[in-house]
């Protein structure tokens, strides 16, 4: 991977990560302050306004309220004015962000979309202890309302120390439901690989975590040299990104040259743009396959775009979910940070990825459950039960109502149960196997 990047970002790059925060505060607040300035308006004006009423409220106020929580009250609220992607992370939020960056991870083990809905509760986590499962929509958390909050702010809402407590509301068949759950250490996957025969093989990443790229590498090698393998599932359902540059790597992995994605900032300035780079350990030659859906964002978007782009890869499933931009993370010297939308990424064919234009696959699959009650009777009708309580679980089941919803990606180690339980899969492995034989 080759960056070409304008000389002031390459200065940037080599300085430590502290001071990047600072610096880029100083460069950034200096250029807004001009600007203000040159058009004849004073930027800071209101500040008076604010410390005024920051002294009334500290002094005045019914209850001794708190400096600290009404500081970063209001820092909140500026930032809440930016894009979902923008947040200001408190001292004890950002030290779990960093501890999960490298690996370690508390929460209470749910998976969501960016509707609030809980896709999958993972076996023996604390939420499957609690009683949560998959189509309950979370409402509240701790008494916070989610209503506009990115899946990226959730998920960190959830986290927190080993044996804390978070409070949950949320809705099931109608019901609003309030439970407490003791956040406890998370074990998942980030990585899964599965030999499908014949040197094709299976990658589902769940995250764009650092080290990520190299994790499928050795995965890979494991079971054949990367030159040769001859077709590739890619499976980034559900992957709302990470680190763009593991993004970026994931792209070359798969070209031998041509850019991947170049770097927008204000007024559509080019920051930077990545190029690939040829290696003897590509895997040009295979048949590539990526799956997508609403819930694939940000570096995922860059991987699954950027290979559409170069004609590289067929994209199976459904719209993706539309996240163009990318973060940059600046810190604070009381252990706080803000991570602040910085730049857009644009694709080589030119396409700006956001919410109007997601990626739209090659070949769209649906995953909905045109009836799910249905799918059950009909499940229900199979089972080996006496048939009086299976006829009382069916006249039951009748009374519910129907709603077409999204079905949960199956997830096993039993592979053939993927298949045959997920139509995007099975897309993408039809695909995979009929261009396999059709080259032999």
């Amino acid at each position: 991977m080759v960056i070409k990047t304008m000389s002031w970002v390459r200065l940037i790059r080599g300085i430590s990560y502290s001071s990047l925060a600072l610096i880029g505060g100083i460069t950034l607040g200096y250029s807004t302050v001009h600007t203000a300035w040159s058009l004849g308006t004073d930027p800071y004006k209101d500040f008076d306004i604010f410390t005024h009423v920051f002294h009334i409220i500290e002094n005045k106020h019914v209850e001794q309220p708190s400096s600290e929580l009404l500081i970063h009250s209001a820092i909140d609220g500026m930032v809440d004015q930016l894009d979902e992607h923008s947040w200001y992370i408190p001292p004890e939020k950002y030290k779990l962000v960093q501890k999960e960056a490298q690996g370690w991870s508390v929460g209470i083990g749910i998976e969501i979309n960016s509707e609030h809905t809980i896709l999958r509760v993972l076996p023996s986590s604390p939420a499957a202890i609690a009683g949560l499962m998959a189509g309950d929509q979370i409402t509240h958390i701790d008494g916070t309302s989610v209503q506009r909050k990115s899946v990226v702010k959730i998920q960190h809402l959830l986290k927190g120390e080993r044996g804390s407590t978070v409070t949950i509301r949320y809705q099931r068949a109608g019901k609003e439901i309030e439970q407490e759950v003791t956040r406890d250490h998370i074990l998942l996957k980030n990585v899964e690989v599965f030999d499908l025969g014949n040197k094709n093989v299976y990658v589902q990443l769940n995250r764009f975590k650092k080290g990520c790229v190299q994790e499928i590498r050795n995965k890979l090698q494991e079971l054949y040299p990367l030159p040769t393998i001859r077709g590739v599932i890619l499976d980034l359902r559900d992957n709302p990104g990470g680190f763009v540059e593991d993004g970026v790597r994931l792209v070359d992995l798969f070209l031998e040259q041509g850019t991947i994605i170049t770097v927008e900032g204000r007024q559509e300035s080019v920051v930077a743009s990545y190029e690939a780079e040829k290696s003897s350990a590509d895997i040009i030659e295979a048949k590539l396959l990526v799956l997508i859906n609403k819930n694939s964002a940000s570096a995922s978007e860059i991987t699954a775009g950027s290979l559409q782009a170069h004609k590289r890869a067929i994209l199976i499933g459904t719209k993706s979910f539309g996240k163009g931009s990318m973060q940059q993370m600046f810190e604070f010297t009381n252990g706080s940070a803000l991570k602040l939308t910085i730049s857009r990424y644009v694709l080589p064919n030119g396409y700006h990825v956001d919410k109007k234009t997601p990626l739209e696959p090659d070949i769209f699959i649906s995953n909905q459950l045109e009836n799910p009650k249905k799918e059950l009777i009909n499940s229900i009708k199979a089972l080996n039960i006496p048939p009086e309580k299976k006829n009382f679980i069916i006249q039951r089941l009748s009374m519910l109502s129907n709603h077409r919803a999204a079905a949960p990606i199956p997830r096993s180690e039993d592979f053939q149960y993927r298949l045959d339980n997920d139509p995007q899969l099975k897309a993408a492995w039809n695909h995979l196997i009929n261009s396999s034989s059709s080259n032999e």
